[in-house]
């Protein structure tokens, strides 16, 4: 996936939140989340900033850190793991 935020099981582009999409960039999970989940995550610049931050040990960029074609997706989520962890030690103050 690049330069979409979310597509289609056929591959077309589509909204973050159409009930077509079953598959997001790293952006746009965060945004779809973000929307969803308002209560939850009440920052989504924070905890892109967080994820960023993470990713800053492999790659500077979230959305290269995402695309790189030997990524997996098991990465993608450890690294999402580790931002959400960070995220609330932030909010609480821990951090």
């Amino acid at each position: 996936m690049k330069d979409v935020f979310a597509e289609d099981k056929e591959g077309a582009e589509v909204k973050v939140l159409d009930a077509k999409a079953c598959k997001w960039c790293a952006r746009g999970v965060i945004l779809k989340a973000t929307r969803e989940h308002h209560t939850l995550i009440k920052d989504k610049d924070d905890l892109i900033r967080v994820v960023g931050r993470i990713c800053d040990e492999v790659n500077p960029n979230l959305l290269l850190f995402n695309d790189e074609p030997q990524r997996t997706h098991n990465e993608v989520i450890a690294a999402f793991d580790d931002a959400i962890d960070r995220n609330r030690q932030l909010l609480s103050g821990r951090a």
